[in-house]
């Protein structure tokens, strides 16, 4: 049975096609058959459970006497207005190429949805969604202070990261982060992981400028170790 609640009719071909010469009954009797056609389990076929529908049936269900069925479909046969298969089913020629044309469509409808795994036209509220983690997204890169395909820093986060780790250059470890991921791959929690990046810099810093000190000390007692050694002749 057709799920169309309509039915294509197009009086241009109506009327110039061979049914326009017959009769007005033979005319109405084919439009009855035709709204049978369209509510049949096989669409554009008067077949009713497999076989062609009794022409008794036909008749009734067309508002005619059996005889009156028998005499205009003489009419109809002799204008060649309808077509009967092997086994004796009168269908519509038309409606039957009609049909074709739209389980071919339906058909194409079904393939784009394969292919692409997604409805061919995309819901309104699936673009509303996209447009606003544009907007989101595009909100957050404006207050950002450093941006990258991983992560994103707030200019209140570099600020907090500057006054922890005084002695990190923020920006430029920030880079080497971005950089590092690009080699190994992602993390779970970004924000740990930066902190203990930063944390771990600032250690190393630390003891580098510690170090330094130390050593300028010693070079410092050295000198002036050489520059007094002249005072020592006692202690030889």
């Amino acid at each position: 049975m057709s799920k169309l609640p309509w039915l294509q009719l197009f009086p241009a071909d109506w009327l110039s096609d061979a049914l326009a010469g017959c009769s007005l009954g033979a005319q109405g009797l084919w439009l009855r058959m035709m709204f049978i056609m369209h509510t049949s389990e096989r669409y554009g076929y008067l077949m009713q459970n497999g076989a062609a529908i009794p022409s008794g049936s036909i008749a009734r269900r067309c508002g005619c006497t059996p005889e009156q069925y028998d005499a205009l479909l003489i009419e109809l046969d002799t204008a060649g207005v309808p077509s009967r298969t092997s086994d004796g089913v009168i269908f519509s020629r038309r409606m039957v190429r009609d049909e074709s044309r739209r389980s071919k469509g339906r058909g194409r409808v079904e393939k784009h949805r394969t292919l692409c795994n997604a409805d061919v036209t995309p819901h309104i509220s699936e673009i509303r969604d996209q447009n606003t983690e544009v907007r989101k997204n595009l909100l957050l890169e404006a207050n950002a202070a450093f941006s990258c395909e991983f992560f994103q820093v707030s200019k209140d986060q570099f600020a907090q990261y500057e006054q922890a780790y005084p002695a990190v250059p923020v920006a430029t470890e920030l880079s080497k982060m971005a950089q590092w991921l690009k080699a190994n791959g992602e993390k779970k929690n970004y924000p740990r992981f930066i902190t203990n990046w930063l944390a771990s810099a600032h250690t190393k810093l630390l003891g580098v400028q510690v170090g330094t000190e130390v050593r300028e000390g010693i070079r410092a007692e050295q000198r002036r170790i050489d520059a007094n050694v002249g005072t020592w002749e006692g202690y030889k």
